[in-house]
């Protein structure tokens, strides 16, 4: 893995220290939330809260990014890119908060029009899916933080 959830951390880090930001609260959702969890594990002297949102401990029993989703459609091809996109949404989402289809292709239009860089997304789910369970380690979290 060239760029992993840790490097993510060392790199949150090595910004605050070029800004010369001693401690702060962090607030990190879905992958950000992950990289909060590494940075509760190996630099907790820095943070006065971390908060991590819409997240994953990657335990064996939360579901894992489907590798699927590495299989990006041409964003050329908007049809597809919509598709794909409401297909994620709901995945994200989860059977346990359930979202029409009409606010899952309102999303998507969001992203599709924003910006929407496939490589990238790819680099994130395979970063996710090295990273494997952090459940032990965030057991040894005192909390609240």
């Amino acid at each position: 893995m060239p760029y992993g959830i840790a490097d993510m951390a060392d790199d949150v880090i090595g910004l605050m220290d070029a800004l010369g930001i001693e401690k702060a609260h962090i607030w990190g959702m879905s992958l950000g939330g992950m990289v909060a969890q590494h940075l509760a594990f190996s630099y907790a002297a820095r943070f006065e809260h971390i908060i991590c949102v819409m997240s994953s401990s990657g335990g064996p029993d939360v579901p894992q990014p489907d590798s699927g989703n590495l299989e990006m459609p041409d964003i050329n091809d908007r049809a597809a890119l919509l598709d794909y996109l409401v297909a994620s949404l709901k995945q994200y989402m989860g059977p346990a908060f359930p979202v029409s289809d009409a606010d899952c292709m309102q999303m998507a239009e969001r992203i599709a029009e924003r910006g929407y860089y496939p490589p990238g997304i790819v680099r994130q789910y395979a970063a996710i899916m090295a990273d494997g369970s952090r459940v032990e380690r965030l057991k040894n979290i005192a909390s609240p933080f």
